[in-house]
């Protein structure tokens, strides 16, 4: 696996996130010992928490190794390999009918 992740244990015990049934998080199955799902959440909302306020978030983060990333990058890019992070904009069901 290329890199570290890297966290602390040390979660503010602020508010918690507004919205935190809008935060998902998914662990790819190679790294389920290594991350915490709930700390991930923590730490997203926390981050929202003092970047909003925000009317609704919907966010998912998925953690994943090297070989999937490269798949992605492959399929949603055309770039064949791996790289630290992959983001995609959110387009509701209706917008992206509309592109049909």
């Amino acid at each position: 696996m290329r890199g570290t992740i890297a966290m602390t244990s040390r979660v503010d015990e602020s508010p918690e996130p507004r919205f935190p049934e809008l935060i998902h998080v998914e662990i790819a199955p190679t790294l389920g010992e290594v991350v915490d799902p709930r700390f991930v959440q923590s730490v997203v909302g926390q981050v929202l928490n003092q970047e909003g306020p925000f009317d609704a978030v919907e966010l998912t983060v998925h953690i994943t190794d090297d070989k999937e990333i490269q798949s992605l990058n492959r399929t949603f890019r055309g770039v064949d390999h791996a790289t630290d992070v992959l983001s995609f904009a959110f387009q509701d069901l209706e917008s992206q009918q509309d592109d049909f």
